[in-house]
């Protein structure tokens, strides 16, 4: 009765409805206080414009449902999905687009204007996911709000991408905090990952990056793109050797410590993401500022993690790089070759997870291919997931990169249009939909 319920209800009841699952994961079970959770159903009604009668019929809807599928109220929110095994999902091709979507945004509070917008667009499967960076964060108890607001599936049963940028050392979006630090020893999420195997052994970072992840988990992460596969070429023309992002120059050192890093992090469900392919440590530049040329310096050897890891069938998620090599392609750059995603990572190397794009706004793209373009030639090429930071400052080169707060809404839109017009194929969608659905 509530899948049918919920596809009746005006924009304000599915608005209370939101605020009601919310209301029982934060504390409120039905098997404690009802009397309590109906007060402040009603309160939130008035709020809504929504009739004391109506409110408390919806209430007593949401009870039935949970009574007859036996989901555990501490779990609320999760029984969207449970709804979804009922019923079965509302999986037409305009959903599905929205699910390759992966956009940053601002805002830090539930109650924020631009939060309720983004996660409008998220119950209307608009888009699939989001990622959150600096200007995200302020503390771990507003960011654990913030997450267990997002991360409710929609009313399709899709649960969102949470996903953060999360390597150690620079790259470190969310540090610990001193409580937890304390517990674990000491600050080691501030340790570049080339610290981090001059550090440990193998032996011993298991219980390092079983911290490492536990943070995440924490606050409701369920994506990492981390680790970096790459190999340090130790020069200080390399972004990925400047600053310490890579583990080794051995191969072999540089799949261990990445294994321990996937491992950690499945153990907690959270997506980790083996990055940057086809190898960025030779690489010369920022990709961030342009698009970088490696075909002088690239070498075959920076294969090898991403095969042994493959091989190892440690992977689940790829992410693309914006470098171009001449060699092999002489026209597209990695993410948007066909050559290098179905030729050398599928075909040579067997891999047959999902593949996401790196940041499509990054210097390297924005500014020569546009969203339109991006889109088309990722999905072209068979890339399965596609991001967006929709974060001027993380790309200063982007000209004319602005943050646009109804991005989700165009990028869909776009993606709409290029599948109408035949740049995009239903096939390319669902495959990529296929792909993507590890949740």
């Amino acid at each position: 009765g509530f899948g049918f319920l919920s596809h009746q209800l005006s924009e304000c009841e599915c608005y209370l409805n939101d605020t009601m699952f919310l209301f029982f994961h934060q504390g409120c079970h039905l098997d404690r206080a009802p009397t309590k959770a109906r007060r402040n159903l009603r309160k939130q009604a008035s709020h809504a414009g929504v009739s004391q009668k109506r409110a408390s019929h919806l209430f007593e809807v949401v009870v039935d449902f949970l009574a007859l599928t036996n989901t555990n109220p501490r779990h609320i929110i999760d029984a969207r999905y449970e709804i979804k095994k009922v019923r079965g999902p509302i999986m037409d091709i305009q959903t599905k687009l929205g699910h390759l979507l992966i956009v940053g945004f601002r805002g830090t509070e539930p109650d924020e204007q631009e939060v309720k917008a983004l996660r409008q667009c998220l119950d209307k499967d608009l888009i699939g996911g989001v990622l959150l960076f600096k200007h995200n964060i302020i503390d771990s108890n507003q960011l654990q709000r913030l997450n267990a607001f997002l991360r409710v599936p929609s009313i399709n049963g899709h649960r969102p991408f949470i996903a953060i940028d999360q390597e150690g050392g620079r790259v470190l979006r969310l540090p610990w905090s001193e409580a937890f630090a304390e517990k674990n020893g000491g600050h080691f999420d501030r340790l570049q990952p080339a610290q981090v195997a001059a550090r440990y052994t193998l032996a011993d970072v298991e219980t390092y990056y079983d911290a490492f992840a536990e943070w995440l988990h924490l606050h409701h992460f369920n994506l990492n793109f981390a680790p970096c596969a790459d190999l340090d070429c130790h020069s200080e023309a390399s972004i990925i050797s400047k600053h310490g992002r890579s583990f080794s120059g051995d191969p072999e050192i540089v799949v261990g410590f990445c294994e321990q890093f996937i491992a950690a992090h499945r153990r907690l469900h959270i997506v980790p993401c083996l990055k940057h392919f086809p190898g960025h440590g030779f690489a010369r530049g920022d990709t961030h500022l342009g698009m970088i040329d490696i075909t002088q310096h690239w070498s075959r050897d920076e294969l090898l993690p991403f095969a042994m890891l493959i091989r190892h069938k440690k992977v689940q998620l790829i992410m693309m790089s914006h470098l171009i090599h001449r060699g092999i392609d002489d026209t597209q750059p990695v993410g948007f070759s066909a050559k290098w995603v179905q030729e050398v990572l599928r075909g040579e190397l067997g891999y047959q997870g999902a593949v996401v794009s790196d940041d499509l706004h990054m210097g390297a793209i924005y500014g020569s291919y546009g969203i339109e373009g991006a889109i088309a030639q990722s999905l072209q090429a068979g890339v399965n997931l596609l991001v967006f930071s929709n974060n001027p400052a993380a790309n200063l080169s982007a000209q004319g990169l602005t943050f646009d707060p109804d991005l989700p809404q165009k990028l869909h839109a776009t993606m709409a249009s290029l599948l109408r017009c035949g740049a995009i194929t239903k096939d390319q969608v669902e495959k990529s939909w296929q792909a993507t659905s590890f949740f």
